[in-house]
């Protein structure tokens, strides 16, 4: 009973990357899945909640990386740029792999960034914010304290959050334009991710932040 389950699981989560929530009928997922028209019911209750469900089993296993992340205690400049760089490089690498189920999680995502489904408010709550959150915290422990760091941290995850999601959903020609040819995938990643790094490292003001709770030179995260 649990294989069957997680046979439409399985299922579910390629042809909903593939075509959409709406696009992907339950006759077809249980197609696929070898199973009978009315499983979806009996193991998930409805389409909306089986959606649901593949962005949690996702999740488990995708989102565990980034929560361990932000248990990290930072307490160096040394130990800041290792778990930020760490951050942002599975960020990429997940949202490049072209293997299931990282491809379909990155399609999904693309998907719902792109068109947003009914379930949005649900799956943003249950499990974007608390990976963004994740670089929140990262990003916050190098942001002075004062009446605009929560502002300054929005910024940093902002454009380091898009920076990586833009990868989520490539169409084609897109594809051979964010991932150039000539260069093995996880050198190019590694690549945008020391690139990444550096500007953020140079701009940064961690001036009087709980890293450096002494700094007061105008120094910069090097």
């Amino acid at each position: 009973m649990a294989d069957r389950r997680k046979e439409i699981l399985l299922a579910a989560a390629r042809l909903f990357a593939e075509k959409g929530f709406e696009a992907a009928s339950v006759r077809e997922i249980c197609r696929a899945a070898g199973a009978n028209v009315a499983s979806v019911n009996y193991y998930f209750r409805s389409k909306e909640k089986l959606y649901e469900e593949v962005f949690r089993y996702l999740y488990e296993s995708l989102g565990r990386p980034f929560m361990e992340l932000a248990e990290q205690p930072l307490t160096s400049i040394a130990r800041w740029r290792e778990a930020l760089r760490a951050w942002i490089w599975t960020s990429l690498d997940i949202l490049t792999d072209p293997r299931p189920p990282r491809s379909w999680a990155a399609r999904l995502f693309g998907r719902e960034r792109v068109a947003p489904s009914e379930a949005f408010p649900i799956l943003y709550e249950k499990f974007f914010v608390p990976i963004r959150a994740t670089l929140e915290k990262i990003i916050g422990q190098a942001v002075a304290p004062g009446r605009n760091s929560d502002l300054e941290v929005t910024k940093w995850v902002v454009l380091l959050g898009s920076a990586c999601t833009t990868f989520a959903y490539r169409q084609p020609p897109w594809d051979q334009i964010m991932l150039p040819r000539g260069i093995e995938r996880k050198k190019w990643i590694s690549e945008l991710t020391d690139h990444y790094l550096r500007v953020v490292c140079r701009c940064l003001p961690e001036k009087g932040s709980a890293l450096l709770p002494h700094a007061g030179q105008g120094k910069r995260v090097k």
